[in-house]
């Protein structure tokens, strides 16, 4: 718990000493930082709905502290245990003027990598923070969990992850850990609380402002192909969302979170079609049938399809703007537009709206 960690000194906990490491980094530039007891006063660890509501407390109690004189209208982005705080902003928070979210190995699906793993560690605690959150769950544990399981749970409680990970490195929770004669996890109710923990499933938890997802393919703890289909599922429900692939045997989570937080910098925001500046915009010369092109936005890939002259000013009203929807991008311009998802397609040509270095 960073209310506890912090005040004690950078020495008490090593997980909270090289979190800190990285919130120098946006401290230095001089903004103001909340670092926020995020699996609330039960240490839920995992129970993904209380991490993201405590993280929209916590940006609450910071605007609301007095000394600091924040408007109401202060400007917001988050980080770190941001995935689902963005899904759930929406709907929890829609008071907080947020303006972007950073998410760095996106613990999207943690069911996936985490057993047999050096990692299992993960999973007690994680199946500790649930049962906390769900009554029924814990039930479930104490009915059908051995004494292996219960004194792991028990450790968790007073323990933190680095000493979990520790304790129960490479466990099998199938064998040791349940009575039953199936795999612990696909017990019910454990299983239909675990899928409540897979972001991006539910429409209504979609992100409504921008969010910048980075994620290395070697990603050891958070699966790569889970955080990807967040990805593309928030997309599919109409999120802005810039997905970063660290591709290399070294892009593993905790190198990867280090290499990548320098990229959720505080630039600022276009306002204006001035503030833009367009590529391969000459393809506004094409006189096309129906022919199909890409563009990359500063979220998803897009397919278009159009005839005659394709308008410029069009998809600027469209993507910079946003003034006009795919509706009257059709009826008034006569322009089809639809989503693309997966790595970057190796077609063209690229038409793409990019901030402009010279105007920022």
């Amino acid at each position: 718990m960073p209310s506890y960690s912090y005040r004690a000194g950078v020495s008490a906990d090593v997980t909270e000493t090289l979190d800190m490491a990285t919130v120098l980094v946006f401290l230095q530039e001089g903004y103001v930082v909340t670092i926020p007891d995020k699996q609330g006063k039960r240490n839920a660890f995992a129970a993904g709905h209380i991490e993201g509501r405590q993280t929209l407390d916590g940006i609450r109690a910071t605007l609301s502290f007095k000394p600091l004189d924040f408007s109401k209208d202060t400007r917001v982005a988050g980080g770190i245990q941001s995935g689902w705080a963005a899904s759930l902003k929406r709907k929890y928070a829609p008071e907080l003027n947020m303006v972007g979210w950073y998410s760095g190995g996106t613990p999207s699906n943690l069911i996936v990598k985490a057993n047999k793993s050096f990692f299992s560690g993960f999973l007690i605690s994680g199946l500790l923070g649930i049962s906390l959150a769900y009554s029924s769950v814990y039930d479930t544990l104490e009915k059908n969990g051995t004494e292996k399981l219960k004194e792991g749970i028990k450790y968790a409680k007073s323990h933190c992850q680095l000493e979990m990970l520790v304790k129960y490195p490479f466990q099998d929770l199938s064998k040791e850990y349940t009575l039953a004669g199936e795999y612990l996890l696909e017990l019910e109710p454990v299983n239909s609380a675990l899928q409540k923990q897979v972001m991006g499933v539910h429409e209504d938890e979609t992100p409504d402002v921008p969010i910048l997802m980075a994620h290395g393919t070697s990603d050891e703890i958070s699966p790569y192909e889970s955080a990807f289909k967040t990805y593309k599922d928030w997309c599919s429900h109409g999120a802005q969302v810039e997905f970063i692939t660290f591709q290399s045997k070294f892009s593993s989570h905790f190198i990867t979170q280090l290499t990548s937080t320098s990229m959720a910098t505080g630039s600022k925001i276009p306002k204006t079609e001035d503030d833009w500046y367009l590529w391969d915009a000459d393809i506004s010369d094409r006189d096309s049938e129906n022919e199909e092109i890409l563009f990359q936005d500063v979220d998803c890939y897009w397919l278009l399809d159009w005839k005659g002259n394709l308008d410029i000013d069009a998809l600027v009203k469209f993507f910079v703007e946003k003034t006009i929807d795919e509706k009257e991008l059709l009826s008034k311009y006569g322009i089809t537009i639809k989503r693309s998802f997966g790595p970057e397609p190796d077609k063209g040509p690229w038409f793409s709206a990019r901030p402009n270095p010279g105007k920022l």
